[in-house]
């Protein structure tokens, strides 16, 4: 069911979400504060800011965008509990290659743009790979919190579309046409 969600699809459709990633990383990059305070983190905290921003972004999206099914009518307990699990298996997937690729991202960009003379400089020694790693680490998980915030800004349906495969989407259909149906009898009644 996961790979019928194709969960790829979403980065396309939280383009306004990324963009806050980048603006977010890119700010991160540049500011030598943030040279400082990640030259300072041991494994544990990038683990825990890592853990954290991929949990904040992953609900914030199935929160934020009515993702979550709770039984009612034809949807049972145990249909609701495997919607519920795959779509958190869907979107979580989704987050966690967006991580890694903007982990890799700015481990280039901060390469290419930061000289270790200057980082060096700032973090009071010679500017390593391990140096260049902790900081893009720590950049890609403030920008995936960012990216939590810009998810707001996408549409509710269009992001449904991206999560949910062919299937889910005809079963959403059936359910607001059951919905209006019974609107209909109310509203006669």
């Amino acid at each position: 069911m996961v790979r019928a969600n194709r969960p790829w699809r979403l980065f396309a459709t939280l383009s306004r979400a990324l963009a806050g990633v980048f603006a977010t990383a890119a700010f991160g990059l540049v500011n030598n504060s943030t040279w400082t305070l990640s030259s300072g983190m041991d494994v544990g905290r990038l683990i825990g800011a890592s853990v954290v921003s991929l949990l904040a972004l992953t609900a914030w999206i199935i929160i934020d965008h009515e993702l979550w099914e709770r039984p009612h009518g034809s949807l049972s307990r145990s249909f609701s509990r495997l919607y519920n699990t795959v779509t958190c298996v869907t979107i979580t997937s989704s987050v966690l290659s967006l991580y890694v690729i903007l982990f890799f991202t700015l481990f280039g960009v901060s390469k290419l743009i930061l000289t270790p003379s200057a980082f060096g400089t700032v973090i009071g020694q010679d500017a390593t790979v391990h140096d260049y790693a902790v900081l893009a680490w720590f950049v890609s998980s403030m920008g995936m919190v960012a990216c939590a915030f810009g998810s707001g800004l996408e549409d509710d349906g269009t992001v449904r579309n991206a999560a949910y495969g062919e299937r889910q989407r005809q079963r959403w259909q059936k359910l607001r046409d059951e919905k209006k149906v019974r609107e209909e009898l109310e509203s006669e009644t």
